[in-house]
């Protein structure tokens, strides 16, 4: 069996503006007349009397006359679902036909409006498209590739620092710890030192000259003060050696008083004075603290 073609609503109107008859509609898309109707009633349910109309005009154009009670004519309205008189005249024709032409030019006017606007719709999309593709273009030739430059120039860099933040980290705990046992040597051997030069102190020979005067100084170390006359006392001197002290001054007795402070503290000693009573007042009040 032969297959059917879809009847649509655009494909009638089509077919309609090129004169098919209701003879042609069936043999072409093999259905009967009863069947085309009844497709024609669903297609347009407010428009299938346009459709007749259009039927009968197109009849009447492949007959060359008019068509108005003919029986063979009238079935084309009369198989159709809805009332119809079946007649026309040729003033009601030529006004259809008229109307028809106006309609024509109408739809066609409507559709080259539509074509004229969709060819500017196009021609936009078309500038917009090329303009879509030149930027797409720049970014994946020129912009993408600098901007990856840069962000792998980041990367090296930020990657480089991370190392060196690492390298100087472990040389500083390495420095701590070091500073940490440089300290610990460094108090070490400041000890050593001080107990060096204590024995050094300790082995040392002082010599202290004492003038007629009673001044006094130090000559071989300057590290050894000379006590002030408030730190000594010299009145217990005066008072327990009288002999001694009548032929000396008070600077004179007051320097006996110093050097015996200085020698208490030391281990070797020299003392040399000008003064002979001074000397025998300090070789007295030595032996004595002995």
């Amino acid at each position: 069996m032969e297959g059917r073609r879809i009847i649509t609503t655009k494909a009638i109107n089509t077919q309609l503006k090129y004169h098919w008859t209701l003879e042609k509609f069936c043999t072409h898309y093999n259905v009967s007349e009863e069947e085309f109707f009844n497709t024609v009633a669903t297609l347009f349910p407010k428009g299938a009397d346009e459709v007749r109309r259009k039927l009968q005009k197109n009849e009447n154009f492949k007959h060359g006359k008019k068509q108005s009670d003919a029986p063979k004519e009238n079935k084309v309205v009369s198989d159709i679902p809805e009332k119809s008189d079946g007649t026309s005249d040729e003033n009601e024709e030529k006004k259809e036909t008229a109307e028809e032409v106006s309609k024509e030019k109408e739809l066609l006017f409507q559709e080259e409006a539509r074509a004229a606007a969709k060819r500017e719709q196009i021609i936009s999309l078309e500038i917009q498209h090329e303009k879509l593709i030149s930027r797409k273009r720049e970014i994946q030739t020129v912009e993408l590739l600098e901007h990856k430059k840069i962000l792998e120039k980041y990367r090296k860099a930020i990657s480089e620092a991370q190392e060196r933040v690492i390298d100087l980290t472990n040389e500083l705990e390495r420095i701590i710890g070091q500073i940490s046992e440089v300290n610990t040597s460094l108090s070490d051997n400041r000890e050593e030192l001080k107990s060096l030069e204590d024995e050094i102190k300790a082995l040392k020979t002082v010599n202290i000259l004492v003038y007629n005067s009673g001044e006094i100084e130090i000559v071989s170390n300057s590290e050894i003060k000379v006590p002030a006359d408030s730190d000594i006392e010299w009145i217990s001197i005066v008072t327990n050696n009288p002999e001694y002290c009548k032929s000396l001054t008070m600077g004179q007795i007051q320097g006996v008083a110093k050097v015996l402070k200085i020698v208490g503290e030391l281990n070797l000693w020299q003392v040399e004075f000008d003064n002979k009573q001074a000397q025998d007042l300090f070789e007295k009040l030595l032996n004595e603290s002995k």
